[in-house]
């Protein structure tokens, strides 16, 4: 089993996009403390790309292209490994797993941005467009979304209530 450092940096880079510096003295660092040796450069690789998926589990945006983007970063690096002929194994369990077990917990939302145009509010068109737009960012929008909006509503009824009990018990108190 013989690695070209050359192809794996050049998935990492400029694929998968991560940052050369880091990486190259991540890589440089590695070898200093454990030598360098093929097993050595296979389990760096293996780790760097296990970080790399945590962080994009974790920093992508839980949208439609979530999943194809995740799964499309495992594909790539089981290929790579596959051609180098090194047992992929455990980076194929992790994939499974990622399928079978983690992604249907993830709430995909899909179009989870709400539609923010600006009408003017002077005219009857602007008031109606500006309606129409946040009745379809509240039926579109994720549960959090709706319940934030549910919240407002609550306080401001409640404001209202007060409001007209104060009103109320000033008036007729006499």
């Amino acid at each position: 089993m013989k690695l070209n450092e050359s192809e794996y940096n050049k998935i990492f880079i400029e694929q998968f996009q991560c940052n050369k510096d880091q990486f190259h003295r991540e890589f440089e660092r590695v070898v200093l403390e454990h030598g360098y040796s093929e097993e050595i450069k296979l389990a760096f690789y293996k780790a760097a790309f296990k970080n790399f998926i945590e962080l994009v589990k974790k920093d992508l945006n839980k949208d439609e292209e979530f999943a194809s983007t995740v799964i499309k970063c495992y594909d790539i690096f089981l290929r790579k490994l596959q051609d180098d002929l090194i047992d992929i194994d455990d980076i194929t369990i992790q994939r499974n797993n990622f399928i079978n077990l983690e992604l249907p917990k993830i709430k995909v939302s899909f179009n989870s941005k709400p539609e923010t145009k600006q009408y003017n509010l002077n005219t009857k068109y602007g008031r109606r467009k500006s309606r129409d737009q946040a009745n379809r960012n509240y039926e579109n929008g994720t549960p959090e979304y709706r319940k934030e909006i549910d919240n407002l509503r609550t306080f401001a009824f409640i404001i209202i209530i007060v409001i007209a009990i104060i009103v109320y018990m000033i008036k007729y108190s006499k």
